[in-house]
């Protein structure tokens, strides 16, 4: 059974492997992040517009692309295929480094979840208000979702940053190295995840011409809006896996992570 899954996890490695070309061109995805981490934990300082940096016009005209084509791939599909639009959405970001595909998903993400935070605030969703009891765990269990992709992103970028000599040995790192590219994998499908139920809720909000009486429609709506038990299942276990990453990861980096703070900070 371990051996099976080893050859899982190694024919999935692959696929992502095979998506990444990058063109040697960097930038710094500091700025980009700290804005999309802003968006996340307050909504109403949305846009990416805020930016200034040689190269930001060129990022933020490149984030809404992607933003349009996370819409394009998620809106009106039925039984949506998370793996293999991840793969796709790996495709567009080829020539990027593992973690700019993360930040520039990431930011993607923050553009629509922006959008939905100021259609709620124009426009209230008075069937969402009334089944609150209902909706409300569903989304908390999102926003723990997309607290750990961010979480997730951040020490990524961090860890990239680190010299070689600040992790504990060269294997060490190396196996560290190795993880990334599965770390970005299921970040991304995490995001799309996240994505198509905030889409769906823009969606909903854009609905017109429907009476609040209508009770056959509410129940439509609730049961777009609502979970299965399968996609709950899924937005558990992606939460789970990235936490364990997580946890990975800063237990085999974190010390190196605090010598850099520290000598920043005598800078």
């Amino acid at each position: 059974m371990a051996r099976r899954q080893q050859g899982v996890e190694s024919e999935l490695l692959n696929l992502i492997q095979a998506t990444h070309s990058p063109d040697g061109q960097e930038f710094d995805v500091k700025p980009l992040l700290n804005v999309v981490e802003k968006i996340l934990q307050d909504a109403s300082t949305f846009g990416i517009e805020g930016l200034s940096h040689p190269n930001s016009q060129a990022q933020i005209d490149a984030v809404h692309k992607l933003s349009s084509e996370i819409s394009r791939l998620l809106l009106g599909a039925s039984g949506i295929d998370y793996h293999t639009n991840t793969l796709a959405l790996l495709e567009k970001l080829s020539s990027y480094s593992w973690e700019a595909k993360m930040v520039m998903a990431l930011s993607a993400f923050g553009v629509n979840y922006g959008e939905f935070w100021l259609m709620t605030q124009f426009y209230p969703l008075i069937i969402m208000e009334e089944n609150e009891h209902m909706l409300r765990p569903r989304y908390e269990a999102l926003k723990n979702l997309i607290k750990i992709i961010l979480d997730l992103t951040k020490l990524i970028v961090e860890f990239q940053e680190l010299p070689l000599q600040w992790i504990n040995n060269n294997e060490e790192h190396a196996s560290l190295v190795r993880f990334v590219p599965s770390a970005a994998y299921w970040t991304v499908r995490s995001i799309l995840f996240c994505s198509s139920h905030i889409l769906g809720l823009i969606a909903l909000g854009q609905q017109e011409n429907i009476t609040h009486t209508d009770q056959e429609w509410e129940l439509e709506i609730l049961l777009d809006v609502g979970m299965t038990t399968a996609e709950a299942w899924e937005l558990s276990s992606y939460t789970h896996k990235l936490n364990n990453m997580h946890a990975h990861l800063y237990g085999a980096c974190s010390q190196g992570i605090d010598r850099k703070n520290d000598a920043i900070q005598l800078i």
